[in-house]
């Protein structure tokens, strides 16, 4: 009978220490510390040093600040007078930025065409639509599975005017969801027909993605807090806009892109 009593009562132990390492709740998870305004402005500091591993260990740090604690950059930026420094911290304001907004980002539509997008010009003014003629069609994309072909005329998407601005209809399909529908209005030797075509991600054709609207956000960004005068964000938009094919034709009122 004892020996009974004594195999219940290890029975129970047993079981409430199996009980008790279910319960017991983890410890949470620490989060990262967040960089004090001393940290801070010796790592900017660290931006003039002579060495220049240094300067590239600090601008690296800087660039994995949170987005919300780039604005604590606008003193540093200010008061600085060294070219470097004030380039330094813009290219790591930048990237924290970008990083931020594309973690943020559901992820970009891809259409899968090459196309111009005619500016109709009038009294010098832009008007307020712009028509895309598609140049070319990427095999097996959205795109050709929705029977688009070279020559169309795209003067719509989701029952709406292209925007008239430099990226106006690539932006509007990179806003859109993999997975979403591009409902285009379309014109085809001289009918209108309307085509629908799911839209997937860069990624399934190994084209890498394109940073070209955050890098644009950032600029405006950065002149509203930081240097209005700042004229850097043109040449930036302006390259990455040709390294992804873009070509502006002055007075021709064309932009070519080849997203």
């Amino acid at each position: 009978m004892n020996r009974l009593v004594h195999m219940a009562g290890g029975l129970w132990l047993a079981l409430a220490a199996v009980l008790a390492g279910t319960l017991r709740a983890d410890p949470p998870t620490s989060q990262p510390d967040r960089m004090t305004d001393d940290q801070l402005t010796a790592l900017v500091a660290q931006l003039n040093d002579t060495s220049f591993q240094v300067r590239e260990s600090a601008s690296r740090k800087l660039s994995e600040l949170p987005i919300g604690d780039l604005d604590r950059l606008i003193p540093f930026f200010k008061s600085s007078v060294a070219p470097e420094q004030q380039m330094r911290l813009r290219d790591a304001a930048r990237t924290a930025y970008v990083q931020a907004k594309k973690s943020e980002s559901p992820g970009e539509g891809f259409l899968g065409v090459t196309h111009v997008q005619t500016l109709d010009l009038a009294g010098g003014r832009p008007a307020p639509a712009a028509r895309v003629q598609v140049t070319s069609v990427l095999a097996d994309s959205p795109a050709e599975r929705a029977g688009l072909q070279p020559g169309d005329q795209i003067t719509a998407l989701g029952g709406k005017a292209i925007p008239q601005t430099d990226g106006g209809f690539a932006d509007s399909v990179r806003a859109m969801r993999p997975g979403a529908q591009a409902r285009l209005t379309v014109e085809r030797d001289g009918k209108a027909m309307e085509v629908v075509a799911t839209l997937t991600s860069r990624g399934k054709f190994n084209i890498p993605g394109d940073d070209t609207q955050w890098v644009r956000q950032f600029n405006q960004y950065w002149r509203e807090k930081f240097d209005p005068d700042d004229r850097t964000g043109d040449d930036e938009d302006g390259v990455r806009a040709l390294g992804n094919g873009v070509i502006i034709i002055q007075g021709g009122g064309q932009i070519i892109f080849e997203p």
